[in-house]
């Protein structure tokens, strides 16, 4: 099967993985994602202040695992300070830990691993049709792109899901996979705040963690800060609009800051973090040449997301061999 045609549904760091580790072993890869960048929630948004790591604000790894992206000064040691928030309002130093982003922000490491890769941004799949080996991927204009000898599927389960045909087994995997919310708010400073923290993590709600990005190796700015509220909250309120999560969150951070934000604004990730592990890190359904990976299968993390990506690849070539 080497040569062979595979279409990668999701630019995140599994897929990333997945299409970097066949096109070194000779395989025609191409990736499509919605989102208008690769990474996932490897994300930066844009402000006149400076950008917001409004996703996955670091990621910890040994430096052995990511020594290319070391080698070529994509990611940076975050050495802040970080905290813990009491229900008095007390702050306990954190014990220290190799926290690790991306240089000169998060979304730096997707662009660096979807270089030389043929990735369509900006494509959303509704649907595949045809049969294996023979897959068309169908996008919202009703193009059909394709046709592609195998399908990795490395988007959020829901979303698989209703890529997935029903009589495939990952249909079902697929559909069990869940995940927590997270509504995330960038504030805007118009002074430096008085507080020695870099990072707080919150016992009381909304507040779960917040992040002062301009800390962070390869960043310049205004002051500014990401915050995540905490997950039992963020459903709660998922369906609030964007103005009022915005002020709840402003309003519950303003103790710390000992100030008002001047701008406020947020974004709410439907797909946050996984809430369980399964037994496998990448599932692949020969029978219908189908494969499905993805942080959502190990539990969440950088580090699972390129593990469970590797394994794809493994499992594509395995199958690849047993049919030559």
């Amino acid at each position: 099967m080497t040569g062979a045609r595979v279409a990668v549904i999701g630019a995140g760091v599994s897929g990333l993985t997945v299409a970097r580790q066949l096109k070194q072993l000779g395989y025609s890869t191409a990736i499509f994602d919605k989102a208008r960048g690769p990474g996932g929630r490897l994300s930066t948004r844009r402000s006149a202040s400076g950008g917001f790591d409004h996703g996955a604000p670091f990621f910890e790894a040994k430096p052995s695992f990511i020594k290319p992206w070391l080698d070529h000064g994509i990611v940076g040691l975050w050495t802040g300070r970080f905290g813990q928030v009491s229900d008095q309002g007390t702050i306990e130093r954190l014990d220290s830990t190799q926290r690790w982003v991306g240089v000169p922000k998060m979304s730096a490491i997707g662009r660096w691993m979807a270089r030389d890769l043929d990735v369509g941004l900006s494509s959303r799949i509704e649907r595949l049709e045809g049969e294996p080996g023979q897959w068309m991927l169908i996008d919202t204009q009703e193009r059909g792109l394709g046709p592609f000898d195998l399908v990795v599927v490395s988007c959020p389960g829901p979303q698989a899901a209703d890529l997935l045909p029903k009589t495939s087994h990952l249909y079902s995997l697929a559909r069990s996979m869940t995940y927590s919310i997270c509504w995330a708010a960038m504030m805007d400073f118009d002074t430096d705040l008085d507080l020695e923290w870099d990072g707080l993590t919150f016992v009381n709600p909304p507040l779960a963690h917040a992040f002062r990005s301009n800390s962070k190796p390869g960043r310049r700015g205004a002051e500014r800060w990401v915050i995540h509220a905490q997950d039992d909250w963020s459903e709660a309120h998922q369906d609030d609009s964007p103005e009022t999560v915005g002020q709840a969150l402003e309003h519950a951070f303003r103790p710390v800051a000992k100030c008002q934000a001047a701008d406020v604004r947020v974004h709410r990730w439907l797909y946050a973090q996984s809430t369980q592990e399964h037994p496998r890190l990448a599932v692949i359904d020969g029978k219908h040449q189908l494969g499905l990976c993805g942080d959502g299968l190990t539990g969440g993390g950088v580090v699972q997301a390129m593990a469970s990506g590797e394994h794809m690849a493994e499992l594509i070539i395995e199958a690849s061999h047993s049919t030559s």
